[in-house]
């Protein structure tokens, strides 16, 4: 026996399941060989498919297993819901999902655990205590002792059963069929969305999502009360089902015809109250054996996997006893909060849904495939924007000129902006607000970054309101930093970066970023980091280079802050411009050791087109961080601070004008692509399509001039501006190319566009 204050040598995990395995595979990348005992001859395959949510994917990337398994399925990063009459109720982006069968993700683990630790055909009997080790008694009469069990086995666990008899399982109120049609059509039309269409009279709903480029995953929530399906054939319960979808749109008699009935699934949902522990001595529960998701919650697997890992983290690194109780309270709360939310949502399943659940400004829309374009050529008001638009912008040239250069939108923005600050004017009176922001815009700060960032939890105490992403930089290097002290940034990067720095008297270390391919170096990263350094600075979305970081990327420069006790400084005002088949991944929604050294900056400039109205907003990880924060704000002084107009409006925004953003964002797309496509078509030009933000950064080395020549050059015999690569602007790095902005009609593009085509001409 190990000496009891040394971590656990010797564990036994009951059940092979996706907890079970999850559980294994990271005790064994810390050098443990625990024995799994599994009461089927083969780990089974049952339950067709379901969706890895963003915490699922965190576990998988943490355990090498990220690329892996996003070979296996379709990533959605959309979730849209509707009525039975196609009226949209929700259409927002979402965090990275995987949409995937079961069978692949167990197969996938599967391969990471020798054959030869999970015995086979043994059910645990129950588990009883023998002095200081637990003892596990199987069905076939042996018994085995243990530093420390851990009961993976199931909805039906029966270590669950040993530890808290009392506990019983309930049928929930919700059933579901759940199947795969091979629909190769309607797999492209989903577009990476969860698509989801309810009954507005409530108790019924179907949902769909890709698995494949052909393969569509549904399933079909139905109230179990007044529906009976278990017992029936399968072609009883489909023809069941396909009764109840009768007054669903044409789409899901499309997906119907496609699917063979007889490879439906009824899934074995239970409901069970919240268990007092998760652990009990030495033995502990994970996944279904430790909490039933009811199915509304998604958290099934997602759940399973990171009780697995986190529990084996805890006990290859500390004693039993600290182990357990560590796993205990790291996850129980979670847990519990999934529980209680389920019940939530299982209580909305039966309630009318339009009114409750449609926000006002979607009440136009009808059909989730339609584009909302308020973005044509004649809704840009050239006039206005002569008077109006500073910065390098239409009113800071000569009238004969194109701007494609600041990145703030040509459009007028969403009237429900403008109707909120005339409401507050007419109201009046225009009295100082608090220092830190509005508390209702503070909320809605906090609500947007969980529900649309996924930020894990923010607490509205902890959002510092500010006039513009741009000053929140300046105020998070005033805090962090010292003279002297080094801060990596990227090269190229908006020259921001540079100056919030240097006005903080420290040093920033440019790190270069390839830009034609837009890759990070993370051992370049590593090499530039002394004793001196800070801070890591992130542009993401990267402006200007439009590349969108993925997760494994975020994920090594956050091991690397926490590595070096750095701060993250993440500046993610683009983060609402992503395209197609890319993800913002917010630097706080990354695991907890990662968003505790986060400050996350945030701006309506980009997005909504609020740049004259200077307002932003920081994300504090934690109290004594906004504290700091706020102090050197010197917003308690009334010197600085956001005014209560730009609140109002930046409120509204968040409150009502996603569906505005989505729209500009489709019309965005089209015009990088026609751009793209123009640019590459131009003799001595390359340039990269962006991922996310509405700027292109050609390549125009081929000329052999310098990047601010060829910028004259097109202003003087083009008479179009655009933004040089300079280092004064981007660094070092950005030389060869030009910035171009493209927030604006498609006829104002496309003349600026032969402009340029023009001018490289005479080059």
């Amino acid at each position: 026996m190990r000496p009891a204050e040394s971590p656990a040598s010797d564990i036994l995990i009951i059940g092979a399941g996706i907890a079970g395995l999850a559980c294994a595979i990271t005790l064994r990348q810390q050098g443990i060989r625990p024995a799994l005992y599994d009461k089927a001859l083969v780990t089974s395959a049952r339950g067709v498919g379901f969706v890895l949510m963003d915490n699922g994917l965190a576990v998988m990337d943490r355990i090498g297993l990220g690329d892996a398994v996003r070979d296996l399925g379709r990533l959605a990063f959309r979730a849209t819901r509707l009525d039975v009459n196609g009226r949209v109720l929700v259409d927002k982006p979402i965090p990275e999902h995987l949409c995937l069968r079961r069978s692949a993700l167990l197969k996938l683990l599967l391969r990471q655990v020798p054959e030869d630790w999970i015995q086979r055909e043994h059910r645990c009997k129950g588990i009883s205590q023998n002095g200081s080790t637990p003892r596990l008694d199987l069905d076939r009469g042996q018994a085995h002792h243990s530093d420390v069990i851990v009961g993976a086995d199931g909805i039906n666990s029966r270590v669950r059963k040993s530890l808290f008899p009392q506990a019983e399982l309930r049928a929930p109120r919700v059933g579901e069929l759940l199947g795969i049609a091979e629909a190769p059509g309607l797999a492209g039309r989903l577009d990476r969305r969860l698509l989801k269409i309810t009954d507005p009279d409530g108790g019924l709903a179907v949902g769909m999502a890709a698995i494949s480029a052909t393969e569509v995953l549904w399933y079909v929530q139905y109230a179990s009360e007044q529906v009976r399906l278990a017992g029936s054939s399968p072609a009883e319960r489909f023809a069941t089902v396909r009764r109840l979808l009768g007054k669903f749109p044409e789409l899901v008699k499309e997906l119907m015809d496609q699917t063979d009935h007889s490879k439906c699934f009824l899934a074995g949902t239970t409901d069970l109250e919240p268990l007092p522990s998760l652990i009990q001595d030495r033995v502990a529960l994970i996944g279904d054996a430790a909490h039933t998701m009811l199915t509304l919650t998604s958290q099934g697997a997602n759940t399973a996997l990171e009780d697995g890992h986190i529990l084996a983290l805890h006990l290859s690194s500390k004693p039993v006893a600290d182990a357990l109780h560590a796993y205990n309270t790291e996850r129980h709360e979670v847990t519990t909060r999934h529980i209680l939310n389920g019940r939530k949502l299982e209580a909305d399943f039966f309630a009318r849904q339009i009114h409750d659940i449609a926000p006002p400004v979607l009440a136009g829309r009808r059909c989730w495939t339609e584009e909302t374009n308020v973005f044509s050529d004649d809704q840009v008001n050239l006039e206005v924007l002569r008077k109006r638009a500073f910065n390098y912008r239409w009113a800071s040239l000569p009238e004969d000129m194109i701007a494609l250069t600041a990145a703030d939108p040509d459009f007028k923005g969403a009237p429900a902006i403008s109707q909120a600050l005339k409401d507050y004017v007419d109201a009046g009176p225009f009295s100082y607000g608090p220092p830190e922001g509005l508390p209702e815009f503070r909320e809605s700060c906090a609500r947007v970054c969980v529900e649309r960032y996924g930020h894990r939890g923010v607490d509205p105490s902890r959002i510092l309101v500010t006039d513009s992403v741009a000053s929140g930089m300046f105020v998070t290097a005033r805090w962090a930093l010292s003279p002297g002290d080094e801060v990596i940034i990227f090269d190229p990067v908006d020259y921001l970066f540079h100056r919030s720095v240097e006005a903080a008297g420290a040093i920033p270390v440019m790190v270069r970023v390839d830009a034609t391919t837009g890759i990070f170096d993370i051992d370049a990263i590593r090499a530039a980091i002394t004793p001196r350094t800070r801070m890591i600075g992130l542009c993401n979305p990267h402006n200007p280079l439009g590349r969108v970081m993925d997760r494994v990327t975020l994920l090594a420069i956050g091991e690397l802050a926490i590595q070096h006790d750095l701060w993250l400084m993440s500046d993610e005002i683009w983060c609402d411009i992503v395209y197609p088949s890319h993800q913002h991944i917010a630097t706080a929604s990354l695991p907890d050791e990662i968003a505790a050294r986060t400050i996350s900056l945030y701006g309506f400039s980009k997005s909504f087109g609020l740049a004259g109205l200077r307002v932003g907003f920081a994300v504090a990880p934690d109290d004594a961080t906004f504290k700091g924060l706020f102090e050197a704000s010197h917003a308690a002084t009334t010197a600085y601070g956001c005014s209560t107009l730009s609140q109002v409006a930046a409120k509204a925004a968040y409150d009502d004008c996603w569906p505005w953003v989505d729209a500009f964002v489709g019309h965005l797309n089209t015009l990088r692509d026609y751009a793209v496509e123009r640019l590459n078509k131009m003799e001595g030009v390359r340039c990269r399509s962006p991922e996310g933000t509405y700027l292109l950064f050609p390549d125009v080395s081929a000329f052999g001039r310098p990047s601010m020549e060829i910028w004259q050059h097109l202003m003087d015999k083009a008479r179009v501006a655009v933004v040089p690569g300079t280092a004064a602007f981007f660094g070092p790095g950005a030389e060869g190319h030009l910035r171009i902005a493209f927030p604006t009609s498609r006829s104002i593009l496309s003349e600026g566009l032969d402009r340029i085509e023009y001018g490289l001409g005479l080059l």
